[in-house]
């Protein structure tokens, strides 16, 4: 019995010392692993590339002296099978110490796995059934309250008297479409909706009828590669109206088409961020990267922070607890504050097109 008791202790002593995570040792200072899930290829690769490149300007600029920060990418091409695979590999293989991900389709995927493995979550999203998963996962993007509200703003100074939407059946952009449809008919407005699937490739007859109406401007709530078919029909029949959006726009693939358009979306960084970005990647598509290099800082300074005070690198629970102080933090986006939702407050910002880029607009 006591033979057994002893081997039993041992195992227990065994299996408890493999599920410590081993602190590693780069140029005499401690490594702390940030694995980053990212879409590096399919319809996203061009942000998702730009948003890799905010990784790594953000290790440059907070560069360190106590800790030695190792990001681990991994690409999951905007498939949520391969995002699971990605945090399963990054928090059992890599043993990284915290997540970011990015995406509400990835950072939905993403989220339990990391509430269940004790392992901090910072999702690029707005969506807040992320920041509800558990005290392990954060988000940060401009929320749903602000975009809307900033929306509104502008319709207030047009004077439409009815408006198409064209949306989508995507959760977030759903949510919006229904706040919005609701605020447009408080004013008056007539407002007629079709939805779509995500599959959708037929917008024809949709366009047709709406176009008969004769409506003052058209809401659209749309992604690739519906969003383009979309287009197409609308520049092909005529419809000769102006075209209302929430981030919508930002994938369009010929924004020369455009020209002139304005609409609602989030910022993309203060101007020397995005410089750097188009010299080491010729591109400027910036949509979420200040986001990706403002949550790349927060974690860097948190963690080089607190082990400047205890000499050793947090918990994941202790990370949570002193992320929640973060106020009025100097970020690429703004000035930005995480709220007791685990979730950072930023601002909505208006783009116009200009010579196929959307450039944003100063108030």
């Amino acid at each position: 019995m006591k033979k057994l008791l002893s081997s039993l202790c041992l195992i227990l002593s065994l299996t408890a010392c493999d599920n410590q995570k081993e602190v590693q040792q780069s140029n005499g200072k401690p490594v702390v692993k940030i694995g980053f899930i990212t879409s590096l290829t399919g319809q996203f690769a061009e942000v998702g590339n730009n948003t890799k490149v905010a990784i790594d300007l953000a290790k440059e600029d907070v560069n360190s002296q106590n800790l030695d920060f190792n990001f681990i990418v991994e690409d999951y091409g905007y498939e949520s099978p391969r995002a699971a695979t990605a945090a399963g590999k990054l928090i059992n293989i890599d043993k990284v110490d915290s997540l970011i991900s990015w995406s509400s389709k990835g950072g939905n995927v993403v989220a339990p796995i990391a509430q269940n493995s004790k392992v901090l979550n910072f999702s690029i999203s707005n969506d807040k059934h992320i920041s509800q998963s558990g005290i392990y996962n954060f988000i940060h993007w401009t929320q749903s309250d602000a975009l809307v509200k900033k929306f509104m703003e502008n319709i207030d100074k047009k004077n439409y008297k009815k408006i198409a939407m064209f949306v989508v059946e995507q959760a977030s952009l759903q949510h919006d479409s229904d706040i919005i449809e609701n605020l447009l008919k408080q004013k008056g407005i007539e407002v007629e909706r079709a939805n779509f699937s995500m599959d959708n490739r037929d917008f024809g007859l949709a366009i047709e009828k709406m176009k008969s109406k004769n409506f003052d401007a058209w809401f659209i709530a749309l992604l690739p590669p519906s969003l383009d078919i979309f287009l197409d029909n609308f520049f092909l029949k005529e419809v000769n109206k102006p075209i209302l959006s929430i981030d919508t726009l930002t994938f369009a693939k010929d924004k020369l088409r455009l020209e002139g358009v304005e609409y609602v979306t989030i910022p993309d960084g203060n101007k020397e961020l995005l410089n750097r970005i188009k010299q080491k990647n010729n591109s400027t598509n910036f949509f979420g990267v200040g986001y990706v290099y403002d949550v790349a800082k927060m974690l860097m300074y948190t963690y080089d922070d607190f082990y400047t005070k205890y000499k050793r690198i947090p918990s994941s629970e202790e990370m949570s607890e002193a992320l929640l102080k973060i106020k009025d933090f100097d970020g690429a986006v703004g000035k930005i504050s995480i709220d007791n939702d685990r979730t950072v407050q930023s601002q909505a910002v208006i783009k116009k097109m200009t010579n196929g880029v959307p450039v944003e607009i100063e108030e």
